[in-house]
């Protein structure tokens, strides 16, 4: 996303962190991009928007597992927001 939508994001009273990154390196713990909320840490709540769909399924099965083993708390909830097909 842009600066711009990232900054809004941050400013959104729900969210604790608004992070810009590769999907797979953030879910295992290597942050990277820009943002905040980029290091380890787990999450109550995840949102991957615009990202799944470039995954291929090898990538996706990784990401998933990653975001169930290491940054999904328990009980945690994971939202996806794709293209339709």
């Amino acid at each position: 996303p842009s600066g711009e939508r990232l900054d809004g994001a941050r400013e959104a009273p729900l969210v604790d962190a608004a992070v810009c990154s590769d999907a797979v390196r953030w879910a295992s713990g290597g942050g990277g991009g820009g943002g905040e909320g980029g290091g380890d840490g787990e999450f109550e709540r995840v949102l991957l928007k615009e990202v799944v769909h470039h995954l291929n399924s090898d990538d996706r099965r990784r990401l998933f597992g990653l975001l169930l083993r290491r940054r999904l708390s328990e009980g945690g909830q994971l939202c996806i927001v794709t293209r339709c097909a």
